[in-house]
């Protein structure tokens, strides 16, 4: 029985797209994981007035934090944080339930309060 980022699965496909899984997959590969970094993306950009278009490299590790929008780019970096926890370990991995924008977006907003807090 393979091992998926240390959560034990009984094959080796996706649970969102049924191709072989991997960290490389989950993280950067999956239709539906990108589809749904794209619509996160989306959500942000419209809540805070932003325009961010990340690469794959920055999604994973981050954007720069520029002097002028440090504390946006704190945020955006902490919600594509928050995004790689939900689509691999808290939504689909562990639990295997579908990936939902309108549920992430309630978890990342209660997040945010308890960070301010």
């Amino acid at each position: 029985m393979p091992f998926c980022i240390g959560i034990r699965k009984p094959d080796d496909d996706c649970l969102y797209c049924g191709e072989k899984d991997s960290v490389d997959h989950t993280f950067k590969d999956c239709r539906f994981v990108i589809s749904f970094d794209t619509e996160v993306i989306k959500w942000f950009n419209a809540r805070n007035n932003s325009n961010f278009n990340p690469s794959i490299q920055e999604k994973l590790f981050g954007l720069d934090k520029s002097p002028n929008k440090k504390e946006l780019v704190e945020k955006f970096n902490y919600t594509m944080l928050f995004m790689r926890y939900y689509t691999c370990i808290y939504s689909c991995k562990l639990h295997d339930k579908p990936i939902m924008l309108g549920d992430f977006v309630n978890k990342l907003l209660l997040k945010y309060k308890i960070e301010k807090l």
